[in-house]
């Protein structure tokens, strides 16, 4: 049910979007993420060489703004307990929505919240996936009118069959505006 009204949703703001294209924008970023996880098993899960990419398209509304959001996080992961290791994979899909802080400087600070659908995928596993919640913090450069750069701090967490799954992610960015 999540899923179909995170894809109406999406829709719904890509057609919005095109209707009034003024303060359209597409953002791309990629980062290191730091994941960790909590279950009722204790599965003593270490994860390594986590990485981030994302890319949303969106509209400023003023100070606020509205984007639907892919993301496409890795990392690989070792059970010393159970003596078994493999590399895992989250595929999101999010709408985020932002508060620019109106300052009189070219940093510009901003504040966001994100739901949306997220599946899990480990060699041939891939669930059927769960709701997701992330908090973002950003700053933003202008390089001109049309590009901005972006450096983020995310915390997303997700839950699926007991086991709670948090990243704590950095991120850099380029902004393209229309």
């Amino acid at each position: 049910m999540v899923k179909k009204l995170s894809i109406v949703g999406v829709l719904v703001l890509c057609v919005g979007m095109s209707v009034y294209a003024k303060d359209f924008y597409v953002k791309i970023g990629a980062g290191m993420a730091n994941v960790s996880e909590k279950s009722a098993y204790n599965y003593n899960v270490d994860f390594s060489n986590a990485k981030l990419y994302t890319a949303a398209i969106g509209k400023n509304f003023g100070n606020f703004a509205v984007e639907a959001e892919y993301s496409h996080e890795s990392c690989d992961w070792n059970n010393k307990s159970l003596n078994l290791s493999g590399k895992g994979t989250t595929n999101g899909y999010m709408i985020n929505g932002y508060y620019n802080f109106p300052l009189n400087s070219k940093f510009a600070p901003y504040i966001g919240a994100g739901i949306g659908h997220t599946n899990f995928t480990d060699g041939g596993y891939t669930s059927s996936g769960t709701t997701a919640y992330q908090g973002i913090l950003g700053v933003s450069y202008p390089i001109n009118n049309n590009f901005n750069l972006n450096a983020e701090y995310r915390y997303k967490y997700a839950s699926y069959k007991s086991v709670d799954l948090t990243s704590n992610n950095l991120l850099v960015g380029l902004t393209i505006k229309f």
